[in-house]
């Protein structure tokens, strides 16, 4: 938690920062102090904005080193992060709640959008996730999944009438958290977060009754026998990746071998890379446009 904190916390430094650094430039230009707080915050949030995208990139270029570095066959270090590219399995698979497939892990929510214009809204009628301890077996060695990872994946794809028969079933056979279910019983975002030991559930049903037949039903699952490429921190004394303490370093799950891996994390990178250029594109014309055209 700590960990998050002092991320976001140097965030929103780094915004003042730049928005200062704005208003000393336009002062220096002779622009009146009285007309540039307007200017001055798009710009400086623009800046970092393509900062932190720019970031994000080099982020996904350092993930792809560590899946190139994994499929040469190089070994993880520990109390680094690592990357491995294997097949995942668990000796206790799940039954995913959409597709209805063997899963070693899965996240789903059925939800409905209701009213229109500026009323419309989104009702959650159920949501979650699950983690069934699987391993990676990979060319060096089978390691543990013992974080609840992101799923860096595309949806599921189920034909409409099987996946609400399949929700159906899966509504039937599941124990929700509601309201009414004490806190302290409650899985929340840090008992997700911080969980270690590759075992994870969390269901969760609104006050609401479902009519699945009108509703989206959304799921990434991660099925048993998967190819995957897997980013975290790596503890050798537990044998696998464990929760990063700083929240804002999530474990993340890639379906595909390393092969996938590596076009998909060039691809996010170039993402990243793109939006930071626009970002700073639109702050520097922010900028010159208030220099030419700033009120005398």
């Amino acid at each position: 938690m700590k960990g998050c904190a002092r991320s976001c916390l140097i965030g929103l430094v780094g915004c003042l920062v730049s928005i200062a650094a704005f208003v000393l430039l336009f002062v220096r230009l002779g622009a009146d102090p009285n007309t540039l707080a307007v200017p001055a915050v798009g710009a400086g949030l623009l800046a970092t904005l393509s900062i932190s995208s720019a970031w994000s990139g080099f982020d996904r270029l350092r993930d792809r080193r560590r899946i190139r570095d994994a499929i040469a066959g190089q070994t993880p270090v520990d109390g680094k992060w690592a990357g491995f590219s294997g097949v995942i399995r668990s000796a206790s698979p799940l039954t995913s709640p959409i597709s209805g497939k063997s899963a070693v892990a899965f996240k789903y929510s059925i939800s409905r959008r209701v009213g229109s214009g500026k009323s419309a809204h989104t009702v959650s009628y159920y949501e979650g996730a699950a983690l069934a301890s699987p391993r990676v077996s990979t060319n060096v060695g089978t390691f543990k999944l013992l974080a609840v990872p992101l799923f860096d994946m595309a949806k599921t794809e189920v034909e409409r009438n099987e996946a609400v028969r399949n929700a159906e079933a899966y509504i039937a056979a599941t124990t929700f958290e509601t309201k009414e279910t004490p806190k302290e019983e409650r899985q929340t975002a840090e008992k997700e977060w911080t969980d270690d030991d590759g075992f994870f559930r969390r269901d969760r049903h609104g006050a609401d009754h479902a009519d699945l037949a009108l509703c989206h039903l959304d799921e990434q699952m991660i099925a048993q026998g998967a190819q995957v490429c897997v980013l975290g921190l790596y503890s050798q004394g537990k044998g696998g990746i464990v929760p990063d303490p700083n929240w804002a370093n999530q474990t993340r799950v890639i379906l595909g071998d390393g092969e996938a891996g590596l076009v998909r994390l060039s691809t996010s990178a170039r993402r990243y890379f793109i939006a930071a250029f626009v970002f700073a594109a639109l702050a520097a014309g922010i900028a010159w446009a208030y220099v030419v055209f700033k009120p005398q």
